[in-house]
This record gives C-alpha cells, structure tokens and sequence, in this order.
C-alpha cells in the first residue's frame, strides 16, 4: 500500500477493509484484487497486472502496470 509516481503521475493503492483501493490522481478509484502476494489485478480486465518490487529488506519499492507487452514502473514515495 502507499503512494507511486509515474512521471507527473500519482497513483495511490490503500486498504479500504478486506478491499484494496487503487486511486488515480483524477480522483477516480476502483477496487483492485491480490492474485498472489505481489500481484494484483483489477476484475474484468485480464490483461493488465500490477506487479509489486521489493528490496533486499522485503519493503515494496515499486509495481510494475503490466499490460499485455508494455511494461511501467512506477515508483514509491518515500
């Protein structure tokens, strides 16, 4: 959980209960569900993962949106 960055871009994934909360900068926000403890994937969308980085220490450093063949990193805020 936490807040990433993309360029210019914001994104901010957060617990909301048993639901995890994927929210873009717009506002808009949509649940999100864990495939595996590093992966995660939005429901109706098969194509597209969201796949967690981790440091030498275990701590999530980044994700990677996975969609189809193009891969983006976005980073963690510190």
């Amino acid at each position: 959980m936490g807040t990433y960055h993309q360029g210019a871009d914001t994104v901010t994934i957060r617990r909301d209960g048993s639901r995890i909360i994927y929210k873009k900068a717009d506002g808009s926000e949509f649940e999100v569900k864990a495939e595996t403890r590093d992966v995660l994937f939005t429901p109706g969308q098969p194509r597209q993962r969201l796949v967690f980085l981790r440091d030498s220490a275990g701590q999530v450093t980044s994700f990677v949106r996975r969609y189809e063949t193009s891969d983006i990193l976005w980073n963690k805020d510190k």
